[in-house]
């Protein structure tokens, strides 16, 4: 059995910047200026994200991780397999996956703005912090 030591349960998203190779050989200086942009909006989106999940006593604790022009996001959320999860919205699992789409909802938007445009998934389980 795999140990729960440093593992977390939660939902991850990430996130691929299109047409990346051809920004940066057009004008790698503008493609910069627009990435930290888009992950400065990133940061205070999330901001404001963890401040609405921490006044309904939700989860807490986002992480964001950049590597060249992917992002990584995780929500930690309360393990569904450890008891009775309600989905019908009357929960934090509920509400959590709902306010991440909001987040990806508005950063995508402001991606376009900066010419930069996004692909991705999210998923949910365990990780390895």
């Amino acid at each position: 059995m795999i140990s729960d030591v440093g593992r977390e349960y939660g939902i991850v998203i990430l996130l691929d910047a299109l047409g990346t190779s051809q920004r940066i050989i057009s004008d790698i200086d503008k493609f910069i200026e627009d990435w930290d942009s888009v992950l400065d909006k990133l940061s205070q989106n999330v901001d404001i994200l963890e401040r609405e999940l921490a006044s309904r006593r939700y989860r807490t604790g986002i992480i964001i991780k950049d590597i060249f022009d992917n992002i990584q996001i995780f929500f930690p959320t309360d393990n569904p397999d450890k008891g009775y999860t309600d989905l019908t919205g009357g929960n934090s699992l509920w509400w959590t996956i709902q306010l991440s789409a909001d987040l990806l909802i508005n950063i995508v938007r402001y991606g376009i703005t900066k010419n930069i445009y996004f692909r991705g998934c999210i998923s949910m389980g365990h990780i390895r912090k």
